[in-house]
């Protein structure tokens, strides 16, 4: 969770004012020729302010949950996004 909290603010500039708001949802081990990663997913309401880090983050913008379903299989999301989009299923009402 201290990694979660850390990430947040590095990469979006949000500041978890207690770490009980996060809930965490699922974790597990996404590998592929390149790399191995230990994901931890978790849920967090934020109203902001944001500020994207231009150095961790290439583009950042808010997506409704009829794109995300419509985009999943189209290209547009990295094999690991897509198979979290799935795993995320039953919180995209």
């Amino acid at each position: 969770m201290k990694a979660a909290v850390r990430e947040l603010e590095e990469e979006l500039g949000v500041r978890v004012q207690s770490p009980d708001s996060l809930r965490r949802l699922h974790s597990y081990i996404w590998r592929t020729p390149i790399e191995t990663e230990h994901i931890e997913t978790y849920r967090l309401v934020c109203n902001g302010p944001f500020s994207l880090n231009s150095a961790e983050i290439e583009e950042g913008r808010f997506w409704t949950q009829d794109e995300l379903r419509r985009s999943v299989g189209t290209g547009v999301f990295t094999p690991n996004l897509e198979h979290e989009l799935t795993l995320l299923g039953p919180f995209l009402k």
